[in-house]
């Protein structure tokens, strides 16, 4: 695909977010199973530009002075890749790519690129100034960034320089996470299906910050741990891990359908001690990572 043609596929995906009352991730996976002639490399520039385009949605709206999708890609060129006015020309046109800018949308666009701004929704503006208050802006430079692709390396299977080695011999580049002990962090996403040492149960996909949660439970061999906002079980596999399989941990969630892949994903994983069922009795440790306002997917 030309440049132009996935600057015209990035306004396709926004019109039908738009209309749909579906998360954007699912409706750029629906845009790409429909558009088969699209390459690998065509699909991820494509993802990278619409969630981009979110990230910095407020800055762009205000620049192009509007926040329709074919505004936002437009602008996206100037606000997020911080192309010359000069350079913009040749990303546009050709029988499928986006048509040039018309009189108005040139006028915008020759304007100076503003500084970055906070980017913050309205609805999040008060309450993300009181609750950060120094640390504000730095916190939303952080959210325009895309989030890093942190993976669990299961101890119960193996060790971390083991995994790194491994997945080194396959051109996968790794770096240790700096404080979770058993956390790599790749160069790049990666499509981890059909990924050997995933089917071997040796990796799974886990945010540092909450491999370093499980680490804070502070659990010992032969406990009795519940995990009640358990979801998908990520940091009940990550406790079994740290467990040696020992003991008993309990996962549990109001949603039961969030627990339907842990069974499969303990398999995997060679974990024994994981029990999926409300919670009995007593236990030494409860771990509750209560749904929230969702900001962790920000940067995603």
């Amino acid at each position: 695909m030309t440049p132009a043609a996935r600057l015209s596929a990035a306004m396709e995906i926004l019109e039908a977010w738009a209309a749909q009352d579906v998360p954007a991730e699912r409706v750029v996976e629906t845009w790409g199973r429909n558009h088969r002639f699209a390459g690998s490399k065509d699909r991820a520039a494509i993802a990278e530009r619409v969630f981009g385009i979110f990230r910095h949605r407020d800055d762009i709206a205000r620049y192009m002075g509007r926040d329709d999708a074919r505004a936002l890609v437009i602008g996206s060129l100037r606000v997020m890749d911080r192309l010359s006015l000069d350079e913009t020309p040749a990303l546009f046109g050709g029988t499928y790519g986006l048509s040039a800018p018309d009189n108005e949308e040139m006028k915008a666009l020759e304007q100076p690129v503003p500084d970055t701004g906070l980017n913050l929704p309205n609805w999040l503006d008060a309450l993300a100034r009181s609750s950060l208050g120094p640390r504000l802006e730095a916190e939303c430079a952080a959210l325009l960034s895309r989030a890093p692709f942190d993976l669990r390396v299961n101890t119960l299977k193996t060790n971390r320089d083991e995994a790194k080695a491994r997945l080194s011999m396959q051109g996968i580049d790794a770096a240790i996470c700096a404080m979770a002990p058993n956390g790599l962090r790749l160069a790049k996403p990666l499509r981890l299906e059909g990924l050997d040492l995933m089917e071997e149960g040796w990796l799974e996909p886990q945010d540092e910050a909450s491999q370093i949660v499980t680490h804070m439970v502070d659990v010992e061999p032969d406990m009795r741990v519940l995990d009640l906002c358990a979801g998908a079980g990520g940091k009940a596999l990550g406790l079994a891990a740290l467990m040696n399989n020992t003991g008993e941990i309990w996962a549990d969630d109001l949603d039961r359908r969030r627990l339907a892949r842990l069974d499969a994903r303990m398999y995997r994983a060679g974990a024994r001690n994981i029990r999926v069922s409300p919670p009995q009795g007593l236990y030494d440790r409860v771990v509750i990572d209560a749904p929230c306002s969702g900001s962790g997917t920000w940067r995603r």
